[in-house]
């Protein structure tokens, strides 16, 4: 991988991926509610040293919840021993599956990054992705893929590669937090809709990893993806905040040298206690792409939108936010703005922003969060999370418009 250094240099500055899906100015809401069940059930499916598998939900709508103990490394092997088969299925397939669907997103990708796929292929792009970023990214992050090839037997480095994806692709997405006047009693309510790829691997093994580090390094924190990703896209911490994601509108310099925004966005579950800490992690940050960021804080009641770039971070909030129409206690960003607007106004006006109501109406109505949805509840320290269509499941294909499952965080990150 050293060779590609000399590429590396050359790349300092060029916009960093591009979005499978872009945003849609709707002028009518076309979503029909999702009135599925919710499962809370959660069992116990497997014991090793340093993890725990349990399986939450009963039916097709299922997903894999895995707690991990001790060092990095540690994390990476217990995940590798309770979720073999499915790790060894989704990374390698995952990678090949961008590999092929790299060809038909080249003409939307920036000529340097064109360039570089052409000359060198996404292999390469990938490895020179990690050439850049490897000085600015913590061990801890590395010694967990060491322990996930431990465990599993995989390439090392494929599983790096895969963990580079984020930083050459994003997704469209859609976010919000509400809080104050638009909830029933002021309480904050978050959503993660993330809006991606439905046609490779993913969504066959969906998993939350629940992070118990030792005492001196972070508290407690769940990571939303798949069985073996380690990157952090969705998820919530016992602080607690959340955070929630979203590709950026090219309103920045951006930069391949510094740390993947998604192992920022994971240091952020695992040390940061508020929301002034988590702007001081980004202020501070070796920042590279152009993305939308939400991190909420179920103490302080706040929500906060961030435009985050290598030569700026945005702080948005209610009164200064760029969206409109403007909404009392509310910051968003959707993929159908429109849409999305129309469905949080009509609840907020009522006072009426909730978990359940985001889960039933706002997600499936505005059709956002067609891989995976996240719906925190900070007030009961919930979190309801659903998944795109696996390729052995029936129904309906998308995330907003299958069976949520409903996960007791505070349960989950007291568990020893």
């Amino acid at each position: 991988m050293r060779a590609y250094l000399f590429v590396v240099a050359a790349l300092a500055l060029v916009v960093c991926g591009v979005s499978a899906f872009g945003e849609v100015h709707a002028a009518a809401c076309f979503g029909q509610p999702n009135l599925n069940p919710i499962d809370p059930s959660l069992r116990l499916v497997n014991v090793v040293q340093n993890g725990r598998l349990f399986q939450a939900g009963t039916a097709e709508d299922s997903l894999s919840v895995v707690h991990v103990y001790g060092t990095p490394f540690e994390w990476g092997v217990a995940q590798g021993q309770l979720l073999k088969k499915e790790i060894i299925y989704i990374l390698p397939t995952f990678l090949k599956h961008i590999e092929t669907e790299a060809e038909a997103l080249l003409p939307q990708l920036p000529e340097p990054i064109r360039a570089l796929i052409a000359e060198y292929g996404v292999i390469g792009a990938l490895d020179l992705t990690y050439e850049a970023t490897f000085y600015y990214t913590p061990p801890a992050f590395f010694d967990e893929m060491r322990g996930l090839a431990n465990a599993t037997g995989l390439n090392y480095w494929d599983i790096v590669r895969a963990h580079m994806v984020p930083e050459l692709f994003q997704a469209a997405c859609s976010m919000f937090g509400a809080w104050g006047r638009s909830t029933p009693k002021g309480n904050l309510y978050q959503l993660r809709a993330l809006d991606w790829d439905v046609s490779g691997p993913l969504q066959t093994y969906p998993t939350v990893t629940v992070y118990h580090p030792n005492s001196d390094n972070g508290h407690a924190w769940a990571n939303v993806g798949w069985a073996g990703w380690i990157g952090t896209l969705t998820g919530m911490s016992s602080s607690p905040l959340a955070i929630s994601e979203k590709v950026g509108d090219h309103f920045g310099e951006t930069s391949r040298f510094g740390i993947p925004w998604h192992f920022m966005l994971r240091d952020i579950l695992q040390y940061d206690n508020t929301l002034d800490d988590a702007i001081n992690r980004m202020v501070n940050a070796h920042r590279t792409c152009n993305v939308y960021f939400g991190v909420g804080d179920g103490y302080q009641k706040q929500f906060r939108l961030f435009e985050y770039t290598y030569e700026s971070l945005r702080v948005y909030d209610p009164l200064n936010t760029p969206v409109t129409p403007r909404l009392p206690d509310i910051v968003y960003r959707g993929v159908k703005q429109d849409c999305f607007a129309e469905q949080l106004g009509l609840l907020s006006a009522k006072g009426n922003v909730t978990a359940l109501n985001t889960v039933r109406y706002i997600a499936p109505v505005t059709q956002t969060g067609n891989l995976h949805i996240a719906v925190y509840d900070f007030d009961q320290m919930l979190m309801y999370v659903a998944n795109a269509k696996s390729p052995s499941e029936s129904g309906l294909p998308f995330a907003y418009q299958r069976a949520f499952v409903e996960l007791n965080m505070r349960n989950l990150f007291a568990q020893k």
